[in-house]
């Protein structure tokens, strides 16, 4: 209904526990093109690659964003997942702690501190 921002806000909540969720980030890309915020589209569109598992585009899309918008948790969060993906554990580690220390009381970036952390220990 062209509210943008409220539309953001619910797209934001529905990907909280499910961040593979295509839909969402497809109605994120629009809205955000439509308020003119590029460097979150780019966000989005990570996001969206991410979910179709095209972890090389997903990685492009959210390097953008991340060097865009620094303070931007979910930039960070949707790349430590993307590294994790492509078994680059350190630099998923690294991405999961600015994520963490942006937004710390985010259970799902918690959690997937503690499984990058698991596959490091684990690889010795």
């Amino acid at each position: 209904m062209n509210d943008h921002e409220k539309a953001i806000a619910f797209f934001e909540g529905a990907v909280l526990f499910v961040p593979d969720f295509t839909e969402a980030y497809a109605g994120m890309i629009e809205s955000y093109t439509a308020l003119n915020k590029p460097d979150h589209s780019d966000y989005a569109r990570g996001m969206q690659a991410f979910s179709l598992k095209d972890y090389k585009t997903a990685q492009k899309y959210l390097e953008s964003a991340r060097e865009a918008l620094p303070d931007f948790a979910s930039a960070h969060f949707g790349l430590a997942l993307t590294y994790e993906q492509l078994n680059r554990l350190e630099d998923a580690l690294i991405s999961i702690k600015i994520a963490l220390q942006l937004d710390p009381n985010n259970f799902s970036i918690q959690q997937a501190q503690e499984r990058i952390e698991a596959a490091i220990k684990a690889q010795g």
